[in-house]
């Protein structure tokens, strides 16, 4: 039997209603502690690299490639100009 730590309260239909608060360990077979995993009551179990090499290559950071660079901002003599006030229309002697 395999044991994890409950990060969310619930009552246990396989064990007779019996309550698990957060914090505490829930001991059962893998299958049950996957499903209570999947459904957000237990802490989810991260698997450890196998492979000693494959830990070192994940520490190194990735090279940064910027596929999508910022466009350059327009210079204050390109940009519209925003128009203020009201328009004035035909007939208009505002």
């Amino acid at each position: 039997m395999a044991e994890r730590k409950v990060i969310k309260s619930f009552r246990d239909r396989t064990s007779d209603g019996q309550r698990f608060h957060v914090g505490e360990l829930y001991e059962g077979d893998q299958e049950r502690l996957d499903e209570l995993s999947a459904l957000g009551f237990l802490e989810s179990v991260e698997e450890e690299p196998t492979d000693p090499d494959k830990d070192k290559e994940s520490e190194q950071a990735p090279a940064v490639v910027e596929e999508n660079p910022q466009p350059e901002q327009a210079s204050e003599e390109e940009k519209p100009k925003a128009k203020r006030g009201r328009q004035k229309k035909d007939g208009d002697d505002a």
